[in-house]
């Protein structure tokens, strides 16, 4: 008979195979894939009942998977024997239109005690796989279209059918159903299209739009994310987001700024994005022609196979997300984790400063721009006075031990010092130097922190008020001549950590100074006469003088007294 079962005439041949194993009176019960929160069940025979309570869950090992559990409960747990007919609706409609025939189990450890039947959140109709439970949790994970091809089989050849990795089984098989398509998400001025948007309720008072791609290349802007309109399309029983959505503005109720979406620009394309909303008053339905953007959107799931980037909303006036991934593991525990993101969200009433932000952001926020020789100050104004939080790479920063809830603002200064490089040439630090908060319109900050030498803000001090405008003074003076990131910072944390010196007393008129008195030089004392040298000249002088006699004698009488004679 097993050669049968994938011919046109499989669902006749399974009923009777199933069957001819124990004969006409084998016992039977149903599984229905569309009772997914519920309690059926009927007689078995004239003795014995049968009831099937499901219920809906999240796979633990990947959570963009959902799970109905089909427990199953005999009336008398000892006669067991009995065959599994799995439907893919509510009700039979023909006993013959089963999807798959678990047949006959000859022992009681072949006997299922749960059904668990698999759905990607994407595709909450599309059952992908089915896990049939027995004796001592003996579990075995099957192909949900390889068992509609199969029709039937008996209990025992089960394993045949089974794999042994559920998440790998269910990733390949949404990949397969959904052709591998994916959406890209656009945060700048692509168009949407090829993207189908679909409602599914939650509760009463929440519910999620789901949004998946089509054929082509699909793409989803950020625009579109709470405010759309949908075009249906005849022959396909789709709605189509259209193209030309209006983009937030401050007094929308919901609204994303792109700071918060940094993770997702990184990944770019996602098997589907998930929106949840949640209503003021509850309601039994919920559709497409809903005013979404009258009700308060709480979450937004980024869906790229078993890995979700969970946004979280944290504000009243959606100012304020943070990426943060919800965890759920059942219908009841995400209803709960929904009800307190708003509670949080309707709660927090602020003005959120993102000191990165440099230009105007979502929230109506004006950031205006004072260029200085050393730095550049960014002045964040807001429309109304509210409760303060300080944002740097999208964490609440702590400064200090200043609350920065304790002070209701409008106003707020934030300081980068500025240097160049020779690659990039003149840009600012990564980082403020400092912050000036004002109150009550005043022209003099109420608070004012400066950086430390060290990169935590925690770190950071708080400087005088009444000190600001002169320290600015100092900075815009001594910094003219600084250009290097390093001795700048050093000098103008020196100029905010001190004061300036006092000027030192004027010096006396200067004289010539007394020279020191000098003892007057001693010549040594005359040497004693040299009476050898002296009696040796007079005898010379004498000895000289004769013969000059002599000599002039002999001259005279030469040339006079010869001459005479």
């Amino acid at each position: 008979m097993r050669y049968y079962r994938n011919s046109k005439f499989r669902v006749f041949i399974a009923s009777i195979s199933c069957h001819n194993k124990m004969g006409l009176g084998q016992s039977y019960l149903y599984i229905y894939l569309e009772s997914k929160d519920d309690k059926y069940g009927e007689s078995i025979d004239a003795n014995n009942r049968y009831e099937v309570t499901s219920t809906k869950g999240i796979l633990t090992e990947c959570d963009s998977f959902e799970v109905v559990t089909h427990k199953i409960d005999v009336r008398k747990p000892n006669d067991m024997i009995y065959d599994i007919y799995i439907y893919d609706s509510k009700r039979i409609a023909t006993k013959a239109s089963y999807i798959f025939a678990y047949c006959s189990p000859t022992v009681k450890s072949h006997v299922v005690k749960e059904v668990k039947v698999y759905y990607s959140v994407l595709a909450p109709h599309k059952p992908l796989a089915i896990t049939f439970v027995r004796e001592k949790e003996d579990t075995h994970h099957c192909d949900i279209d390889k068992l509609r091809k199969v029709g039937w089989d008996w209990a025992k050849n089960i394993t045949e059918h089974a794999s042994s990795n559920l998440v790998e089984l269910l990733k390949q098989q949404y990949k397969n159903f959904a052709w591998d398509r994916t959406i890209e998400f656009d945060q700048g001025n692509k168009p949407t299209s090829q993207v189908i948007v679909f409602p599914r309720a939650i509760d009463g008072i929440h519910y999620r739009l789901v949004f998946i791609p089509n054929q082509g290349h699909p793409v989803l802007n950020r625009s579109c994310l709470f405010n759309f309109n949908t075009e249906h399309k005849s022959g396909t029983g789709d709605s189509f987001v259209q193209n030309g959505c209006q983009s937030s503005s401050s007094g929308d109720k919901n609204k994303l700024d792109s700071y918060f979406l940094e993770k997702v620009k990184s990944k770019l394309y996602f098997n589907g994005i998930i929106v949840y909303f949640a209503r003021k008053e509850e309601k039994n339905k919920v559709s497409l022609d809903e005013k979404h953007d009258d009700n308060m959107a709480l979450l937004v799931e980024f869906i790229n196979s078993c890995e979700t980037i969970g946004i979280k909303r944290k504000d009243k006036d959606g100012c304020l997300w943070a990426e943060e991934k919800v965890v759920y593991t059942d219908q009841q525990s995400r209803v709960n984790a929904l009800k307190k993101i708003k509670e949080e969200a309707e709660s927090y009433n602020c003005n959120t400063v993102i000191i990165e932000h440099k230009s105007n952001y979502t929230c109506g926020t004006t950031v205006t721009t004072e260029t200085k020789t050393s730095y550049n100050k960014y002045t964040h104004q807001f429309t109304v006075e509210k409760e303060l939080n300080i944002l740097f790479e999208r964490k609440t920063i702590t400064i200090d031990s200043f609350s920065p809830s304790s002070i209701q603002t409008k106003k707020v200064e934030v300081f980068y010092l500025k240097y160049k490089t020779k690659d990039k040439g003149e840009q600012d630090d990564g980082k403020p130097f400092l912050i000036a908060i004002y109150k009550n319109g005043e022209d003099k900050p109420a608070k004012v922190f400066h950086f430390t030498l060290k990169e935590d803000f925690k770190e950071w001090k708080e400087l005088e008020a009444g000190k600001f405008k002169d320290k600015f003074t100092r900075i815009d003076n001594e910094t003219k001549c600084t250009t290097e990131l390093h001795y700048l910072k050093i000098l103008v944390y020196q100029i905010l950590t001190t004061d300036v010196s006092q000027p030192p007393p004027e010096p006396p008129t200067p004289t010539d100074p007394v020279r020191p008195g000098v003892d007057p030089e001693i010549p040594p004392p005359l040497p004693g006469p040299d009476w050898w040298l002296i009696i040796g000249c007079s005898v010379g002088g004498f000895l000289l003088l004769v013969a000059l006699v002599v000599g002039y004698a002999i001259y005279w009488y030469n040339t006079t007294i010869r001459l005479l004679t």
